[in-house]
């Protein structure tokens, strides 16, 4: 991986792919940290706490119970670069969660079937997905997708790693690299 001050490329199976970096990629510093409740390093400030990354699919945690101190809420980072079908392994892939699941896209237009009904979410639009619905996520054209995902509760970043087959890199190794 090889970075600089604006853009991330990281090598997956299916090659190079180049993901731009959010502004306050910036580490915490000690001092606007405090210890939670639970004895956890809460970080008001941050870089993220892990990447999840599989062939067709990356998200950068900025939120869960790493730095938050529970688990009510996960935020992520979620970036779809466009790829031939062939190479597809989370596009396309129809999937269920445990928690209502909600979509602010920021760049590319987010094909997001629910239930089978087709939609396409733009920048700037909202995308609401109830736990235990049927979801497909797919890039639509030919601009890679940039949107922030929130979970309620918590526990979905897991529930990608365990059972989706996201491998887990933390911030911290992706940048130094």
């Amino acid at each position: 991986m090889r970075m600089n001050s604006s853009l991330i490329t990281v090598t997956v199976l299916a090659g190079l792919v180049t993901l731009p970096l959010l502004k306050g990629d910036e580490p915490a510093s000690e001092s606007n940290s405090a210890t939670t409740k639970a004895g956890l390093k809460y970080q008001p400030v941050g870089k993220g706490v892990r990447w999840l990354v599989k062939k067709d699919a990356f998200l950068k945690t900025l939120v869960e119970r790493d730095n938050y101190g529970n688990a009510d809420v996960e935020v992520a980072e979620l970036y779809l670069p466009k790829v031939p079908q062939s190479e597809q392994a989370v596009q396309g892939l129809e999937h269920v969660h445990k928690s209502t699941e909600i979509f602010y896209v920021i760049s590319g237009k987010l094909g997001h079937t629910v239930n089978g009904k087709k939609y396409v979410i733009e920048p700037g639009q909202v995308g609401i997905v109830h736990a235990g619905d049927k979801i497909i996520h797919s890039v639509v054209g030919d601009e890679p997708v940039k949107a922030i995902v929130i979970w309620v509760p918590g526990g979905e970043a897991d529930n990608l790693k365990y059972n989706m087959g996201f491998k887990e890199q933390s911030i911290g190794s992706l940048l130094n690299d």
